[in-house]
């Protein structure tokens, strides 16, 4: 073969290489980029609920301000989770009027339950859940069996709610103890509903404990 065939054929077949060190340096930087992502999503976990916990409070409170100033009686409602995809994960403001057989939406001209505010979801997928959920004897608002019944635009949503009179005190639930919201990050596994969050073998959620009188709101550590 003539030398320059050689040669060609030899730098062809030359395939470039990391070194060591080189690899060593790539596999750094990709556990650093790993660690910031991970740091990441927990600063935004955190933040979402923070503002879960924020949203909730500042909901019961503009109930309660809606109720006093409008001499009505006014509600928080949450859908329950057979509601569809935003079961348990969405809160509005409507105002009921009580009967008596117990509280009914205002509707308007349509048939269709007002709402004094729109739906909003709780951010990211923080939910409210159950006391079986976080492993408590203590009952939820969404362990209540009473429901409000909200027709809108041909559908009907069933919703757990918290009744404030015109003098700004809560009204239903009507049990006397202390109420209970729990918030967590949750998700629906097959035909089950968890919570998604979990440490040291413990699941990760915010329990609220409602002031009948004033809606003031306390952070009970679990």
């Amino acid at each position: 073969m003539p030398p320059c065939v050689f040669k060609a054929c030899r730098q062809q077949s030359l395939l470039p290489a990391f070194s060591l060190i080189e690899l060593l340096v790539v596999m750094a930087i990709l556990f650093s980029l790993a660690g910031i992502a991970a740091s990441g999503l927990n600063h935004s976990s955190q933040n979402a609920r923070l503002t879960s916990r924020d949203l909730v409070k500042a909901k019961l409170q503009q109930a309660r301000a809606h109720a006093m100033a409008n001499h009505t009686y006014t509600a928080m409602v949450i859908p329950v989770r057979s509601s569809g995809k935003n079961g348990l994960h969405e809160i509005a403001m409507i105002e009921v009027e009580r009967t008596n057989e117990g509280y009914v939406p205002l509707e308007n001209e349509n048939g269709d339950a007002v709402l004094s505010q729109k739906w909003t979801k709780l951010p990211g997928n923080f939910h409210f859940v159950t006391n079986t959920m976080i492993g408590s004897d203590l009952p939820t608002v969404v362990d209540e069996e009473e429901t409000l019944t909200l027709p809108q635009k041909g559908r009907v949503t069933e919703c757990h709610a918290i009744v404030f009179a015109p003098n700004g005190q809560i009204k239903w639930p009507i049990d006397g103890s202390p109420i209970h919201i729990a918030i967590a990050e949750a998700a629906r596994q097959g035909s089950s509903f968890r919570i998604t969050r979990i440490s040291n073998h413990r699941p990760v959620f915010d329990l609220l404990v409602v002031n009948r009188l004033t809606a003031k709101t306390r952070n009970v550590t679990p």
